[in-house]
């Protein structure tokens, strides 16, 4: 007898547990999904601006990260920043046009529970670059990955509702 009331108690908490979770992943899955998109944009991306006024806009992006950097753009060459957080710019000619790759240093902690240093992309560095060199470009990337979280958010919701309670 207690056993029965305990799993008729026990059974709503799972199931709102259940659906409390997969809500969840929706929103983590869709917030993926923008992040992917704009991320493998950015990795694309060719500016096809002159070399001058997008060496400018690198310069301020840097310097406004508190690094320091020449008048004269600097291709091919990974320059490093070891004002605060480390930082590297890499600048190359590519597509008829330019690349640009930012990089940070970060911690990252392996299975083992040790602490070491990792190279990552600077993706909010390059994406105020973005924005500056080419806002319709930026605009277009952002509104795209927003419809793919949306796409992402309710095919979970989908999969949620298609569970069925028995």
């Amino acid at each position: 007898m207690f056993l029965r009331r305990a799993v008729s108690w026990l059974r709503p908490l799972a199931l709102a547990s259940l659906f409390a979770v997969t809500g969840a992943c929706g929103w983590i899955v869709g917030e993926a999904a923008e992040q992917l998109h704009r991320q493998r944009a950015l990795d694309d991306h060719i500016y096809k601006q002159d070399i001058d006024e997008l060496w400018k806009q690198v310069r301020d992006i840097w310097s406004a990260a508190g690094c320091e950097l020449g008048d004269a753009p600097q291709l091919g060459e990974t320059i490093a920043c070891e004002s605060g957080e480390k930082r590297w710019l890499r600048v190359d000619a590519r597509g008829g046009g330019h690349q640009v790759e930012i990089e940070k240093e970060r911690e990252q902690t392996t299975p083992e529970g040790e602490k070491k240093l990792v190279r990552t992309r600077d993706w909010e560095l390059e994406w105020k670059l973005l924005e500056r060199m080419d806002y319709d470009k930026a605009k277009q990337i952002d509104d795209e990955a927003t419809a793919r979280g949306k796409k992402a958010k309710k095919a979970a919701k989908e999969l949620e509702e298609s569970i069925e309670v028995q």
